[in-house]
């Protein structure tokens, strides 16, 4: 895909489905590889390339150098940290799952 318009993200961030999968996973309503997903075809749908997500634990240490800054609150700390260890336990569940099903087909 090419260079990233104005306007196509300005209609990425007025799609329904954006701000709904966005919402979903962020009120733990989907899990993190459905919203991985989602988020994957709705940005393809605009013409845009979504980049890999940025890893759990990099994540974290992001939060923990934010909090340390005073640049977050410890209870949006509390918060970021939560989803994010969601993330990892949701992703480390998939990972299980497809490797159960490599093995036993």
């Amino acid at each position: 895909m090419s260079k990233v318009s104005n306007e196509s993200i300005d209609k990425l961030l007025d799609d329904k489905d954006f701000i709904e999968t966005s919402d979903s996973y962020h009120d733990y309503k989907i899990t993190y590889i459905e919203y991985k997903t989602r988020m994957a075809e709705i940005f393809a749908k605009h013409g845009l390339e979504l980049k890999a997500p940025k890893s759990p634990y990099k994540t974290i240490k992001e939060l923990n150098k934010l909090l340390s800054e005073k640049t977050i609150t410890q209870t949006e700390y509390d918060e970021y940290l939560k989803r994010t260890l969601k993330d990892i336990e949701e992703e480390s569940y998939h990972k299980a799952q497809q490797e159960l099903s490599r093995t036993t087909t």
